[in-house]
């Protein structure tokens, strides 16, 4: 279908609850341009680069433009930056037929700690260059914010992470015959309402049908199925969206390096996220690292390199790979964050090796948490999915304290039988079996940093809270 043909065709906004088989029975009011299959979404956005990203129903030739709303609080202490940095801007992409309709839009030389107002046009695929924004239709508006340069300047400010696995929307069509797993997709709804600064999913952030994994056009279906529901909307325009991978979003259950189409699920992964980066020269995989305001995050590859947990040589088994520790150690150890988040979709302090959790992989597991304990890396906080169940865990080895915080599921099933694990590292008091998520909140003193955590309910409500207070050995 012709871009043209699609914008005579998008003359009106047109609610977006009508994909009926993802419904929850709940009416979102939020409205979108019939062009758009899905987002915007806010990418990656750092001091003076942000991006958005967007998917779309077929062709067409779309222009994101871009307008100062309001400066950092601080910028008049650098008053060249007014001379430098972009106060507006346009970008014109066209979106090419091809396997998912997805453009990325990337802005840099901004101001810094900015909030920009943006709007996404479309025009018809036969016009010239000067008439691409004149006779052009707006499909979609929001702003996003770059990080705020406060380094030798101010004090850190406080901030809130969103954190959330295990995101399944129900497709009767290719679902099993069975009660729908999915359910309550208000939760999204319920996130968006904490205005977070970013959104880290942990994994399993679509669920690959049977027939989805065996090719990149029926991955890029089931993310595209996701990504076009209603309640999610406004989520992905309320801050910077980040993931890492686990099975059901890389493969088959329980899927390994093995799997023969991982290349492909590499080639969907990029194609709906917009993380810095993907691997290293090293090694393949969606590894990468990330600061947000003054916290380091590390986002490790589960998958791409994991051997099988019933192989019969423990010590030859891997979940993550010399290679990727190696880099993920350095990295580390690099680091002067007041709180290093490592971003895994396995559990990784747990004592149980139960399901894909790294204690299946003891030999691994336990040269990874030396190696930190070695190197000293404190302030060192887990974050996992998988699990279908909430809970926080504290280990300790060689006189250093690692921390985990696991929040699953947000619209599967929840996993009830979890009280007979006996994970010896959990902290009292805060296991959770419901759909929800999880906040942190960055605050205090700049050498005195504190991680105020949250676990949510699908509606919103608190029903656990702890705090961990940073280290200055």
């Amino acid at each position: 279908m012709k871009a043209k043909f699609l914008l005579l065709l998008a003359g009106f906004l047109v609610t977006i609850g009508a994909a009926t088989a993802q419904t929850t029975g709940t009416k979102p009011t939020i409205q979108r341009h019939p062009l758009l299959a899905g987002g915007p979404m806010l990418g990656h956005a750092g001091l003076r680069y942000a991006s958005v990203w967007v998917q779309t129903t077929g062709p067409a030739q779309l222009c994101l433009e871009y307008q100062l709303e309001s400066k950092a609080v601080d910028s008049s202490r650098e008053p060249w930056i007014s001379s430098v940095a972009s106060k507006s801007g346009t970008l014109c992409q066209e979106v090419t037929p091809g396997p998912a309709y997805t453009a990325l839009f990337e802005m840099d030389q901004l101001h810094e700690g900015a909030t920009y107002r943006y709007q996404i046009l479309a025009s018809s695929d036969d016009a010239s260059e000067s008439e691409e924004i004149e006779n052009s239709q707006v499909v979609a508006s929001g702003t996003f914010k770059t990080q705020p340069h406060f380094v030798h300047r101010y004090p850190a400010p406080d901030f809130t992470l969103a954190i959330g696995s295990c995101a399944y929307v129900n497709d009767p069509a290719y679902d099993r015959p069975s009660a729908s797993y999915g359910g309550q997709y208000q939760v999204f709804e319920s996130l968006a309402s904490e205005k977070p600064d970013a959104m880290i999913w942990l994994g399993d952030n679509v669920y690959f049908r049977e027939g989805d994994w065996e090719s990149l056009l029926g991955m890029i279906h089931r993310y595209r199925h996701l990504r076009s529901l209603p309640e999610l909307q406004r989520l992905l325009t309320t801050c910077p969206h980040y993931a890492v991978w686990d099975d059901h979003d890389f493969g088959p259950n329980d899927a390994t390096g093995s799997w023969p189409l991982k290349r492909e699920s590499l080639e969907a992964f990029k194609l709906f996220w917009t993380n810095p980066s993907y691997g290293m020269p090293e090694f393949e995989g969606i590894s990468t690292a990330f600061r947000v305001r003054d916290v380091d995050v590390f986002l490790v590859d589960n998958r791409y390199h994991r051997t099988h947990h019933a192989l019969a040589d423990s010590c030859d088994r891997r979940m993550l790979g010399q290679a990727q520790i190696n880099w993920l150690v350095e990295a580390l150890k690099y680091s002067r964050a007041p709180f290093k988040l490592v971003v895994c979709g396995s559990q990784v302090l747990n004592s149980e090796a139960v399901h894909e959790t790294f204690a299946n992989y003891p030999c691994e597991q336990a040269y990874l948490l030396q190696r930190l304990a070695d190197e000293k890396i404190h302030n060192l906080v887990f974050l996992t999915g998988d699990r279908h169940h909430s809970e926080q865990a504290q280990r300790t080895v060689g006189g250093v304290v690692f921390h985990e915080i696991t929040s699953s599921p947000l619209t599967s099933g929840v996993h009830n039988q979890v009280d007979e694990e006996n994970n010896r590292y959990r902290v009292p008091g805060s296991l959770g079996k419901t759909r929800g998520y999880a906040t942190l909140r960055f605050s205090g003193p700049t050498k005195k940093r504190s991680m105020l955590i949250r676990f949510h309910n699908q509606d919103g409500k608190i029903y656990y809270e702890s705090t961990i207070n940073s280290l200055n050995p």
